[in-house]
Protein backbone atom coordinates (compact mmCIF):
# COMPACT_ATOMS: atom_id res chain seq x y z
CA UNK A 1 0.00 0.00 0.00
CA UNK A 2 1.69 3.55 -1.56
CA UNK A 3 1.21 6.16 1.29
CA UNK A 4 2.09 9.86 0.67
CA UNK A 5 1.82 13.10 2.24
CA UNK A 6 0.06 16.54 1.78
CA UNK A 7 0.67 19.91 2.81
CA UNK A 8 1.67 21.14 6.16
CA UNK A 9 -0.99 18.86 8.37
CA UNK A 10 1.21 15.39 7.24
CA UNK A 11 -2.33 14.25 6.19
CA UNK A 12 -1.55 10.85 4.62
CA UNK A 13 -3.37 10.18 1.31
CA UNK A 14 -4.19 6.44 0.48
CA UNK A 15 -3.35 5.05 -3.04
CA UNK A 16 -5.80 2.32 -2.13
CA UNK A 17 -8.08 0.92 -4.69
CA UNK A 18 -11.66 0.80 -2.90
CA UNK A 19 -13.57 -1.26 -1.83
CA UNK A 20 -16.60 0.05 -3.13
CA UNK A 21 -17.78 2.30 -5.91
CA UNK A 22 -20.93 4.21 -6.64
CA UNK A 23 -21.47 1.50 -9.45
CA UNK A 24 -22.42 -1.04 -6.88
CA UNK A 25 -25.24 1.25 -5.62
CA UNK A 26 -27.52 -0.10 -8.57
CA UNK A 27 -29.21 -3.27 -8.11
CA UNK A 28 -32.56 -4.94 -9.29
CA UNK A 29 -35.82 -2.94 -8.85
CA UNK A 30 -37.73 -4.15 -5.73
CA UNK A 31 -41.07 -6.08 -6.19
CA UNK A 32 -44.02 -4.44 -4.92
CA UNK A 33 -44.99 -7.61 -2.87
CA UNK A 34 -42.22 -7.14 -0.93
CA UNK A 35 -43.89 -4.45 0.85
CA UNK A 36 -46.08 -6.69 2.54
CA UNK A 37 -43.48 -9.45 3.45
CA UNK A 38 -41.77 -9.57 6.81
CA UNK A 39 -38.46 -9.37 6.93
CA UNK A 40 -37.78 -11.08 10.17
CA UNK A 41 -36.10 -14.68 8.32
CA UNK A 42 -33.38 -11.87 6.96
CA UNK A 43 -31.86 -11.28 10.91
CA UNK A 44 -28.59 -12.21 11.84
CA UNK A 45 -27.74 -14.29 15.01
CA UNK A 46 -25.06 -12.74 17.34
CA UNK A 47 -21.47 -13.24 16.03
CA UNK A 48 -18.62 -14.56 17.46
CA UNK A 49 -16.69 -12.23 19.55
CA UNK A 50 -12.82 -12.34 20.89
CA UNK A 51 -12.77 -14.50 23.55
CA UNK A 52 -9.23 -13.78 24.60
CA UNK A 53 -10.43 -11.76 27.54
CA UNK A 54 -8.20 -8.48 28.11
CA UNK A 55 -7.84 -7.12 31.85
CA UNK A 56 -10.30 -5.30 33.59
CA UNK A 57 -13.35 -7.53 32.60
CA UNK A 58 -13.19 -7.12 28.34
CA UNK A 59 -14.47 -10.56 28.03
CA UNK A 60 -17.67 -10.18 29.92
CA UNK A 61 -18.12 -6.31 28.29
CA UNK A 62 -17.55 -7.89 24.49
CA UNK A 63 -19.66 -10.79 25.52
CA UNK A 64 -22.81 -8.71 26.40
CA UNK A 65 -22.39 -6.32 23.70
CA UNK A 66 -23.51 -9.55 21.11
CA UNK A 67 -24.16 -8.14 17.71
CA UNK A 68 -24.16 -4.53 16.30
CA UNK A 69 -27.98 -3.54 17.27
CA UNK A 70 -28.65 -0.03 14.85
CA UNK A 71 -30.83 1.74 17.19
CA UNK A 72 -33.07 4.54 15.02
CA UNK A 73 -30.67 7.80 15.89
CA UNK A 74 -27.46 5.42 14.56
CA UNK A 75 -28.98 4.71 11.58
CA UNK A 76 -26.47 6.89 9.44
CA UNK A 77 -23.62 4.57 10.62
CA UNK A 78 -24.46 1.46 8.04
CA UNK A 79 -24.12 1.18 4.78
CA UNK A 80 -26.87 3.45 2.60
CA UNK A 81 -29.82 1.41 0.66
CA UNK A 82 -28.89 0.90 -2.70
CA UNK A 83 -30.20 3.04 -5.76
CA UNK A 84 -33.04 1.60 -7.50
CA UNK A 85 -34.90 2.88 -10.65
CA UNK A 86 -38.27 1.14 -8.83
CA UNK A 87 -41.45 2.72 -7.27
CA UNK A 88 -43.75 2.47 -4.49
CA UNK A 89 -47.57 3.05 -4.93
CA UNK A 90 -49.48 5.10 -2.26
CA UNK A 91 -50.86 2.30 -0.41
CA UNK A 92 -47.60 0.42 -0.78
CA UNK A 93 -45.87 3.19 0.69
CA UNK A 94 -48.56 3.65 3.82
CA UNK A 95 -48.59 0.09 4.54
CA UNK A 96 -44.92 -0.55 4.57
CA UNK A 97 -44.33 3.28 6.40
CA UNK A 98 -46.84 1.49 8.95
CA UNK A 99 -45.35 -1.40 9.52
CA UNK A 100 -41.77 0.37 9.91
CA UNK A 101 -43.55 2.77 12.82
CA UNK A 102 -45.11 -0.35 14.68
CA UNK A 103 -41.35 -2.69 14.44
CA UNK A 104 -39.67 -2.92 17.83
CA UNK A 105 -36.96 -5.05 16.78
CA UNK A 106 -34.19 -2.40 15.25
CA UNK A 107 -32.64 -4.61 12.89
CA UNK A 108 -35.80 -5.55 11.64
CA UNK A 109 -37.15 -1.93 11.43
CA UNK A 110 -34.25 -1.08 9.72
CA UNK A 111 -34.06 -3.93 6.90
CA UNK A 112 -37.72 -2.97 6.52
CA UNK A 113 -37.03 1.04 6.27
CA UNK A 114 -33.98 0.15 3.34
CA UNK A 115 -36.82 -1.84 1.09
CA UNK A 116 -38.67 1.02 1.56
CA UNK A 117 -36.21 3.65 0.05
CA UNK A 118 -35.53 1.46 -2.89
CA UNK A 119 -38.60 3.12 -3.81
CA UNK A 120 -37.71 6.57 -3.18
CA UNK A 121 -37.91 9.22 -5.93
CA UNK A 122 -37.75 13.17 -6.20
CA UNK A 123 -42.13 12.56 -6.80
CA UNK A 124 -42.42 10.74 -3.93
CA UNK A 125 -39.91 12.40 -1.27
CA UNK A 126 -42.95 14.33 0.56
CA UNK A 127 -45.32 11.99 0.85
CA UNK A 128 -42.70 8.91 1.91
CA UNK A 129 -41.82 11.21 4.92
CA UNK A 130 -45.09 12.16 5.95
CA UNK A 131 -45.80 8.58 6.45
CA UNK A 132 -42.80 7.75 8.39
CA UNK A 133 -43.59 10.44 10.71
CA UNK A 134 -39.96 11.13 12.25
CA UNK A 135 -38.37 7.57 12.00
CA UNK A 136 -35.85 6.87 10.06
CA UNK A 137 -35.40 10.61 9.28
CA UNK A 138 -31.64 10.26 8.90
CA UNK A 139 -31.44 7.73 6.88
CA UNK A 140 -34.40 9.09 4.52
CA UNK A 141 -32.69 12.05 3.68
CA UNK A 142 -29.22 10.06 3.08
CA UNK A 143 -30.99 8.52 0.52
CA UNK A 144 -32.77 11.83 -0.92
CA UNK A 145 -29.17 13.31 -0.86
CA UNK A 146 -28.49 10.15 -3.22
CA UNK A 147 -31.53 9.80 -5.39
CA UNK A 148 -31.59 13.80 -6.13
CA UNK A 149 -28.38 15.13 -5.81
CA UNK A 150 -28.54 19.13 -5.77
CA UNK A 151 -32.11 19.16 -6.26
CA UNK A 152 -32.46 17.54 -3.36
CA UNK A 153 -30.43 19.96 -1.54
CA UNK A 154 -32.51 22.65 -1.88
CA UNK A 155 -35.46 20.88 -1.01
CA UNK A 156 -37.67 22.59 1.09
CA UNK A 157 -38.23 18.93 2.83
CA UNK A 158 -35.12 19.89 5.10
CA UNK A 159 -35.70 20.75 8.41
CA UNK A 160 -32.58 21.81 9.51
CA UNK A 161 -28.94 21.30 9.15
CA UNK A 162 -29.21 17.88 10.09
CA UNK A 163 -31.08 17.03 7.16
CA UNK A 164 -28.93 19.10 4.76
CA UNK A 165 -25.89 17.28 6.01
CA UNK A 166 -27.77 13.88 5.93
CA UNK A 167 -28.55 14.68 2.54
CA UNK A 168 -24.81 15.98 1.26
CA UNK A 169 -23.29 12.15 2.87
CA UNK A 170 -26.01 10.42 0.58
CA UNK A 171 -24.79 12.77 -2.65
CA UNK A 172 -21.27 12.74 -1.70
CA UNK A 173 -21.27 8.82 -1.20
CA UNK A 174 -22.53 8.40 -5.08
CA UNK A 175 -21.36 11.39 -6.67
CA UNK A 176 -17.78 12.70 -4.55
CA UNK A 177 -16.91 15.44 -6.88
CA UNK A 178 -20.50 16.97 -7.66
CA UNK A 179 -21.15 17.21 -4.14
CA UNK A 180 -17.80 19.07 -3.18
CA UNK A 181 -18.65 21.64 -6.15
CA UNK A 182 -21.79 22.08 -4.34
CA UNK A 183 -20.43 22.18 -0.90
CA UNK A 184 -17.87 25.10 -2.60
CA UNK A 185 -20.37 26.94 -4.46
CA UNK A 186 -22.31 27.07 -1.08
CA UNK A 187 -19.34 27.94 1.10
CA UNK A 188 -17.99 31.05 -1.29
CA UNK A 189 -21.44 32.25 -2.72
CA UNK A 190 -24.48 31.88 -0.69
CA UNK A 191 -25.41 33.77 2.55
CA UNK A 192 -24.61 30.82 5.33
CA UNK A 193 -27.31 30.68 7.91
CA UNK A 194 -26.70 26.81 8.08
CA UNK A 195 -23.88 25.25 10.38
CA UNK A 196 -21.18 24.63 7.87
CA UNK A 197 -19.76 22.92 10.52
CA UNK A 198 -22.40 20.22 9.93
CA UNK A 199 -22.50 20.12 6.49
CA UNK A 200 -18.99 19.36 6.31
CA UNK A 201 -18.97 16.44 8.54
CA UNK A 202 -21.49 15.00 6.19
CA UNK A 203 -19.74 15.47 3.33
CA UNK A 204 -16.78 13.94 4.15
CA UNK A 205 -18.29 11.03 5.73
CA UNK A 206 -19.96 10.27 2.36
CA UNK A 207 -16.61 11.20 0.34
CA UNK A 208 -14.73 9.08 2.52
CA UNK A 209 -17.24 5.99 1.28
CA UNK A 210 -16.43 6.93 -2.36
CA UNK A 211 -13.25 8.61 -2.93
CA UNK A 212 -10.83 8.77 0.20
CA UNK A 213 -7.82 10.74 -1.21
CA UNK A 214 -10.41 13.21 -1.98
CA UNK A 215 -11.88 13.70 1.60
CA UNK A 216 -7.70 13.28 2.82
CA UNK A 217 -7.47 16.42 0.29
CA UNK A 218 -10.25 18.49 1.97
CA UNK A 219 -9.40 17.69 5.30
CA UNK A 220 -5.90 18.83 4.49
CA UNK A 221 -7.69 21.95 3.20
CA UNK A 222 -9.30 22.52 5.92
CA UNK A 223 -7.52 21.44 8.77
CA UNK A 224 -4.44 21.74 7.54
CA UNK A 225 -4.22 25.34 6.57
CA UNK A 226 -6.25 26.49 9.59
CA UNK A 227 -9.29 27.41 8.13
CA UNK A 228 -11.00 25.30 10.23
CA UNK A 229 -9.85 25.00 14.40
CA UNK A 230 -10.25 24.22 17.63
CA UNK A 231 -13.31 21.59 18.23
CA UNK A 232 -14.56 21.27 15.16
CA UNK A 233 -11.10 20.31 13.40
CA UNK A 234 -11.20 17.96 16.17
CA UNK A 235 -14.34 16.59 14.91
CA UNK A 236 -13.56 16.68 11.31
CA UNK A 237 -10.40 14.14 12.22
CA UNK A 238 -12.50 11.94 14.35
CA UNK A 239 -14.53 11.60 11.69
CA UNK A 240 -11.82 10.74 9.22
CA UNK A 241 -10.24 8.73 11.03
CA UNK A 242 -13.62 6.37 11.88
CA UNK A 243 -13.72 6.40 7.92
CA UNK A 244 -9.41 5.55 7.09
CA UNK A 245 -10.60 2.43 9.99
CA UNK A 246 -13.78 1.18 8.13
CA UNK A 247 -12.41 1.74 4.41
CA UNK A 248 -8.60 0.58 4.92
CA UNK A 249 -8.26 -0.94 7.96
CA UNK A 250 -7.40 0.13 11.60
CA UNK A 251 -3.92 -0.44 11.31
CA UNK A 252 -3.68 2.33 8.47
CA UNK A 253 -5.92 4.63 10.44
CA UNK A 254 -3.36 4.21 13.23
CA UNK A 255 -0.20 5.00 10.91
CA UNK A 256 -2.06 8.18 9.38
CA UNK A 257 -3.31 9.58 12.87
CA UNK A 258 0.79 9.33 13.86
CA UNK A 259 1.54 11.26 11.45
CA UNK A 260 -0.69 14.05 12.57
CA UNK A 261 1.01 16.67 14.25
CA UNK A 262 0.66 16.11 18.35
CA UNK A 263 -1.93 17.40 20.31
CA UNK A 264 -5.54 17.82 19.53
CA UNK A 265 -5.69 16.73 15.63
CA UNK A 266 -3.67 13.72 16.62
CA UNK A 267 -6.01 12.73 19.60
CA UNK A 268 -8.79 13.50 17.24
CA UNK A 269 -7.82 11.33 14.60
CA UNK A 270 -7.21 8.47 17.35
CA UNK A 271 -10.60 8.93 18.74
CA UNK A 272 -12.02 7.91 15.58
CA UNK A 273 -9.82 5.05 14.95
CA UNK A 274 -11.10 4.04 18.42
CA UNK A 275 -14.88 4.01 17.61
CA UNK A 276 -14.48 2.08 14.77
CA UNK A 277 -12.05 -0.10 15.96
CA UNK A 278 -15.00 -1.43 19.00
CA UNK A 279 -17.70 -1.62 16.50
CA UNK A 280 -15.27 -4.00 14.62
CA UNK A 281 -13.63 -6.08 18.36
CA UNK A 282 -14.87 -4.65 21.36
CA UNK A 283 -12.47 -6.95 23.21
CA UNK A 284 -9.51 -5.97 20.65
CA UNK A 285 -10.73 -2.37 21.08
CA UNK A 286 -10.87 -2.21 25.34
CA UNK A 287 -7.03 -3.92 25.20
CA UNK A 288 -5.83 -1.44 22.80
CA UNK A 289 -6.85 1.32 25.04
CA UNK A 290 -5.67 -0.29 27.81
CA UNK A 291 -2.13 0.07 26.21
CA UNK A 292 -2.48 3.48 25.10
CA UNK A 293 -4.16 4.70 28.41
CA UNK A 294 -1.48 7.53 29.45
CA UNK A 295 0.37 7.45 25.69
CA UNK A 296 0.67 10.86 23.88
CA UNK A 297 -2.21 12.08 22.45
CA UNK A 298 -4.44 9.36 23.39
CA UNK A 299 -6.47 10.42 26.19
CA UNK A 300 -9.84 10.99 23.56
CA UNK A 301 -9.63 7.61 22.20
CA UNK A 302 -9.57 6.13 25.36
CA UNK A 303 -12.50 8.55 26.59
CA UNK A 304 -14.28 7.13 22.99
CA UNK A 305 -13.73 3.03 24.08
CA UNK A 306 -15.75 4.45 27.68
CA UNK A 307 -18.42 5.89 25.44
CA UNK A 308 -18.66 2.93 23.59
CA UNK A 309 -19.03 0.48 26.39
CA UNK A 310 -21.51 2.71 28.44
CA UNK A 311 -23.53 2.95 25.72
CA UNK A 312 -23.31 -0.53 24.62
CA UNK A 313 -23.24 -2.15 28.04
CA UNK A 314 -23.63 -0.28 31.11
CA UNK A 315 -22.51 2.56 32.36
CA UNK A 316 -21.96 0.45 35.30
CA UNK A 317 -19.67 -1.64 33.45
CA UNK A 318 -18.02 1.53 31.57
CA UNK A 319 -17.14 2.99 34.93
CA UNK A 320 -15.42 -0.66 36.25
CA UNK A 321 -13.30 -0.77 33.33
CA UNK A 322 -12.09 2.59 34.15
CA UNK A 323 -10.88 1.89 37.75
CA UNK A 324 -8.59 -0.32 36.39
CA UNK A 325 -6.70 2.42 34.45
CA UNK A 326 -3.87 3.83 35.72
CA UNK A 327 -4.90 7.56 36.78
CA UNK A 328 -4.75 10.13 33.72
CA UNK A 329 -6.13 12.28 31.73
CA UNK A 330 -8.16 9.18 29.47
CA UNK A 331 -9.30 8.01 32.35
CA UNK A 332 -11.08 11.46 33.68
CA UNK A 333 -12.17 11.66 30.13
CA UNK A 334 -13.98 8.38 30.34
CA UNK A 335 -16.06 9.59 33.40
CA UNK A 336 -17.94 11.89 31.74
CA UNK A 337 -19.08 9.38 29.27
CA UNK A 338 -19.69 7.09 31.77
CA UNK A 339 -22.09 9.71 33.87
CA UNK A 340 -23.84 11.02 30.33
CA UNK A 341 -25.01 7.77 29.98
CA UNK A 342 -25.96 6.82 33.44
CA UNK A 343 -27.55 10.26 33.87
CA UNK A 344 -30.08 9.48 30.92
CA UNK A 345 -30.60 6.44 32.56
CA UNK A 346 -30.98 6.58 35.95
CA UNK A 347 -30.14 9.87 37.65
CA UNK A 348 -30.82 9.09 41.27
CA UNK A 349 -28.22 6.10 40.92
CA UNK A 350 -25.31 8.37 39.15
CA UNK A 351 -25.89 11.11 42.12
CA UNK A 352 -25.28 8.38 44.59
CA UNK A 353 -22.47 7.75 42.66
CA UNK A 354 -21.09 11.01 42.45
CA UNK A 355 -21.59 11.04 46.00
CA UNK A 356 -19.33 8.74 47.07
CA UNK A 357 -16.60 10.11 43.97
CA UNK A 358 -13.36 11.50 46.12
CA UNK A 359 -12.65 14.78 45.18
CA UNK A 360 -10.41 15.45 41.63
CA UNK A 361 -10.50 15.76 37.48
CA UNK A 362 -12.51 12.57 37.21
CA UNK A 363 -15.22 13.74 39.87
CA UNK A 364 -15.19 17.28 38.13
CA UNK A 365 -15.69 15.56 34.77
CA UNK A 366 -18.10 13.08 36.21
CA UNK A 367 -19.94 16.58 37.15
CA UNK A 368 -19.68 18.18 34.21
CA UNK A 369 -21.22 15.30 32.38
CA UNK A 370 -24.00 15.05 34.99
CA UNK A 371 -25.21 18.98 35.27
CA UNK A 372 -25.53 18.75 31.57
CA UNK A 373 -28.43 16.01 31.68
CA UNK A 374 -30.24 17.82 34.26
CA UNK A 375 -29.86 21.33 33.47
CA UNK A 376 -32.87 21.20 31.06
CA UNK A 377 -35.15 19.96 33.90
CA UNK A 378 -33.47 20.33 36.71
CA UNK A 379 -31.12 23.64 36.70
CA UNK A 380 -30.89 24.43 40.00
CA UNK A 381 -29.59 20.61 41.17
CA UNK A 382 -27.30 21.10 38.06
CA UNK A 383 -25.79 24.60 39.55
CA UNK A 384 -25.25 23.12 43.35
CA UNK A 385 -23.49 20.48 42.09
CA UNK A 386 -21.42 22.47 39.93
CA UNK A 387 -20.63 24.53 42.83
CA UNK A 388 -19.31 21.53 44.72
CA UNK A 389 -16.04 21.04 41.57
CA UNK A 390 -12.93 21.81 42.65
CA UNK A 391 -11.20 22.64 39.05
CA UNK A 392 -12.19 26.55 38.65
CA UNK A 393 -11.98 25.64 34.50
CA UNK A 394 -14.45 23.05 34.65
CA UNK A 395 -16.63 24.80 37.41
CA UNK A 396 -17.12 28.31 35.31
CA UNK A 397 -18.03 26.73 32.12
CA UNK A 398 -20.01 24.36 33.58
CA UNK A 399 -21.56 26.76 35.22
CA UNK A 400 -22.04 29.13 32.42
CA UNK A 401 -23.76 26.53 30.03
CA UNK A 402 -26.04 25.44 33.10
CA UNK A 403 -26.90 29.04 33.46
CA UNK A 404 -27.68 29.22 29.92
CA UNK A 405 -30.49 26.32 29.82
CA UNK A 406 -31.72 27.98 33.35
CA UNK A 407 -32.60 31.46 31.50
CA UNK A 408 -35.16 29.37 29.32
CA UNK A 409 -36.53 27.60 31.91
CA UNK A 410 -36.97 29.67 35.04
CA UNK A 411 -35.27 33.08 34.39
CA UNK A 412 -36.50 34.39 37.82
CA UNK A 413 -35.46 31.21 39.70
CA UNK A 414 -32.50 31.63 38.14
CA UNK A 415 -31.65 35.14 38.62
CA UNK A 416 -32.68 34.84 42.49
CA UNK A 417 -29.94 31.59 42.62
CA UNK A 418 -27.26 34.06 41.28
CA UNK A 419 -28.06 36.95 43.90
CA UNK A 420 -26.98 34.40 46.44
CA UNK A 421 -24.24 33.12 45.15
CA UNK A 422 -20.92 33.46 47.17
CA UNK A 423 -18.30 32.94 44.67
CA UNK A 424 -17.77 36.27 42.82
CA UNK A 425 -15.70 34.67 39.76
CA UNK A 426 -18.43 31.62 39.80
CA UNK A 427 -21.02 34.82 39.55
CA UNK A 428 -19.45 36.30 36.86
CA UNK A 429 -19.83 33.10 34.65
CA UNK A 430 -23.31 32.25 36.02
CA UNK A 431 -24.24 36.03 34.67
CA UNK A 432 -22.42 35.95 31.60
CA UNK A 433 -24.48 32.39 30.56
CA UNK A 434 -27.79 33.33 31.97
CA UNK A 435 -27.44 37.21 30.18
CA UNK A 436 -26.25 35.34 26.71
CA UNK A 437 -29.22 33.09 26.29
CA UNK A 438 -31.74 35.74 27.61
CA UNK A 439 -30.73 38.52 25.29
CA UNK A 440 -30.74 36.61 22.22
CA UNK A 441 -34.72 35.87 22.84
CA UNK A 442 -35.93 38.66 24.91
CA UNK A 443 -33.50 41.63 25.04
CA UNK A 444 -35.69 44.22 26.87
CA UNK A 445 -36.37 41.39 29.43
CA UNK A 446 -32.79 40.57 29.73
CA UNK A 447 -31.76 44.59 31.02
CA UNK A 448 -34.43 44.11 33.18
CA UNK A 449 -33.23 41.39 34.73
CA UNK A 450 -29.26 42.53 34.81
CA UNK A 451 -30.89 45.61 37.11
CA UNK A 452 -32.56 43.07 39.40
CA UNK A 453 -29.57 42.21 40.07
CA UNK A 454 -28.12 43.46 44.08
CA UNK A 455 -24.12 43.09 43.64
CA UNK A 456 -22.84 45.96 41.46
CA UNK A 457 -19.92 44.11 39.35
CA UNK A 458 -22.69 41.10 38.79
CA UNK A 459 -24.79 44.01 37.35
CA UNK A 460 -22.67 45.93 35.82
CA UNK A 461 -21.46 42.84 33.72
CA UNK A 462 -24.92 42.09 32.99
CA UNK A 463 -25.22 45.01 31.41
CA UNK A 464 -22.77 44.55 29.54
CA UNK A 465 -22.81 41.01 28.25
CA UNK A 466 -26.67 41.63 27.30
CA UNK A 467 -25.84 44.21 25.21
CA UNK A 468 -22.47 43.04 23.44
CA UNK A 469 -25.38 40.00 22.62
CA UNK A 470 -28.26 42.30 21.34
CA UNK A 471 -25.86 44.10 19.63
CA UNK A 472 -24.06 40.76 17.67
CA UNK A 473 -28.07 39.95 16.91
CA UNK A 474 -29.54 43.49 15.66
CA UNK A 475 -26.66 46.39 16.08
CA UNK A 476 -29.01 48.95 15.30
CA UNK A 477 -31.30 48.65 18.00
CA UNK A 478 -28.86 47.66 20.72
CA UNK A 479 -27.18 51.29 19.71
CA UNK A 480 -30.44 52.91 19.92
CA UNK A 481 -31.08 51.80 23.14
CA UNK A 482 -27.76 52.67 24.73
CA UNK A 483 -28.20 56.08 23.15
CA UNK A 484 -31.39 56.31 25.10
CA UNK A 485 -30.51 55.39 28.71
CA UNK A 486 -29.51 58.08 31.25
CA UNK A 487 -25.76 57.71 32.22
CA UNK A 488 -24.65 55.46 34.78
CA UNK A 489 -21.97 53.16 35.24
CA UNK A 490 -23.94 50.14 33.81
CA UNK A 491 -24.66 52.58 30.45
CA UNK A 492 -20.67 52.78 30.38
CA UNK A 493 -19.78 49.28 30.75
CA UNK A 494 -22.54 48.54 27.65
CA UNK A 495 -20.81 51.28 25.38
CA UNK A 496 -17.11 49.87 26.49
CA UNK A 497 -17.98 46.84 25.55
CA UNK A 498 -20.05 47.59 22.13
CA UNK A 499 -17.70 50.24 20.82
CA UNK A 500 -14.80 47.76 20.85
CA UNK A 501 -17.05 45.20 19.24
CA UNK A 502 -18.37 47.88 16.59
CA UNK A 503 -14.92 49.49 15.76
CA UNK A 504 -13.86 46.44 13.37
CA UNK A 505 -17.07 46.92 11.36
CA UNK A 506 -18.05 51.21 11.86
CA UNK A 507 -15.00 52.64 13.33
CA UNK A 508 -16.48 56.44 13.01
CA UNK A 509 -19.54 55.32 14.56
CA UNK A 510 -18.13 52.93 17.35
CA UNK A 511 -15.48 56.66 18.20
CA UNK A 512 -18.40 58.32 18.89
CA UNK A 513 -20.46 56.24 20.55
CA UNK A 514 -17.50 55.60 22.91
CA UNK A 515 -16.97 59.53 22.93
CA UNK A 516 -20.31 59.38 25.45
CA UNK A 517 -19.65 57.55 28.11
CA UNK A 518 -19.62 59.39 31.27
CA UNK A 519 -16.75 58.31 33.13
CA UNK A 520 -13.62 60.29 32.04
CA UNK A 521 -11.08 56.96 33.20
CA UNK A 522 -13.29 54.78 30.89
CA UNK A 523 -13.87 56.80 28.11
CA UNK A 524 -10.33 57.74 27.99
CA UNK A 525 -9.77 53.86 28.19
CA UNK A 526 -11.84 52.98 25.41
CA UNK A 527 -11.27 55.51 22.96
CA UNK A 528 -7.93 54.50 23.33
CA UNK A 529 -8.46 51.18 22.72
CA UNK A 530 -10.85 51.50 20.01
CA UNK A 531 -8.35 53.93 18.19
CA UNK A 532 -6.18 51.53 18.36
CA UNK A 533 -8.35 48.98 15.96
CA UNK A 534 -9.06 52.25 14.06
CA UNK A 535 -5.46 52.85 12.61
CA UNK A 536 -5.25 49.50 11.63
CA UNK A 537 -8.42 49.34 9.63
CA UNK A 538 -7.70 52.62 8.19
CA UNK A 539 -4.76 55.08 9.18
CA UNK A 540 -5.72 57.99 6.93
CA UNK A 541 -9.23 57.91 8.44
CA UNK A 542 -7.94 57.72 11.92
CA UNK A 543 -5.70 60.12 11.68
CA UNK A 544 -8.20 62.90 10.85
CA UNK A 545 -10.47 61.41 14.08
CA UNK A 546 -7.38 61.46 16.47
CA UNK A 547 -7.91 64.88 15.94
CA UNK A 548 -11.44 66.02 17.17
CA UNK A 549 -11.56 62.43 19.32
CA UNK A 550 -11.42 64.05 23.15
CA UNK A 551 -8.33 62.30 23.88
CA UNK A 552 -6.24 63.84 26.31
CA UNK A 553 -2.89 65.46 24.27
CA UNK A 554 -0.81 62.58 26.24
CA UNK A 555 -3.10 59.50 25.10
CA UNK A 556 -2.93 61.11 21.85
CA UNK A 557 0.86 60.68 21.59
CA UNK A 558 0.93 56.92 23.49
CA UNK A 559 -1.79 56.13 20.80
CA UNK A 560 0.51 57.52 17.42
CA UNK A 561 3.55 56.06 19.23
CA UNK A 562 1.97 52.74 19.46
CA UNK A 563 0.40 52.48 16.27
CA UNK A 564 3.89 53.56 14.10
Amino acid sequence: MALCTIGSLGIIVLALKLNRSSSEFAVAAPKAEIASKTVRDAQTGNSDRNKNASSHNTASIAKSRGSKTAKPDQLEDEQLPEETLATYSTEEIQGLAKRIREERDPNVRKQMLDQLLKGLTMANAREMLGELKGVGTVRFFQTFGQVGGEEAMSSELHRGTHTMSAALEGWAAKEPSQALDWYDAFEKGQEVVHDKHRLTLGLLKGMAESDLPRALNLTNRLVGTGEVRGHQATEILTAMGRAISETSGVETAIEWAQGLPEGNQRAGALAGVARAKYQEDPAGAIAWAESIVNGQDTNIAVRSVANEIAKNNSPEEALKWLGGLEDGMGKANGHYEALWEWTAKDPVAAGEYLASMDEGRARDEAITAFAHRLAPKEPQLAADWTQSMTDPKFRNKSMYETMELWAIKDPEAAAGYLNEMENSELRDHAVNGFASRLARTDPQSAIGWADSLEDPASRLRGYRDVFDTWWDANPNEATQHLNQLPPSPERDGAINGVALDMVHKDPLAAMNLAGSVSDDALREKTLFEGGRIYFRHDRQAAEQWLVTSGLSPESQSALLNLVQ
